[in-house]
């Protein structure tokens, strides 16, 4: 199995920020292609939990336990304010 090449996106702190503090915002991968960055629903961040704990599973590891409804949307509060 190969490894796919590193995709990257270069971003500014203020873009990172912008994006924490709620604002999706349009950035470029380093070959071009245009991606949105942007704060999860709670039902991505749960599938991408789920993935993760397969992951796991896979390789032989014990799985956390998932996070609790509480946990979650205190990870996916925006910061308050940010720059404008």
């Amino acid at each position: 199995m190969s490894a796919e090449p590193r995709r990257e996106v270069l971003a500014t702190p203020f873009e990172l920020l912008r994006a924490a503090s709620g604002h999706p915002m349009t950035l470029s991968t380093t070959d071009g292609e245009e991606v949105v960055l942007r704060i999860p629903t709670p039902e991505e961040y749960r599938e991408t939990v789920d993935r993760a704990a397969e992951w796991f599973r896979e390789n032989g590891l014990p799985i956390p336990d998932p996070p609790s409804d509480d946990v979650i949307r205190a990870v996916l509060r925006p910061l308050p304010g940010g720059p404008r």
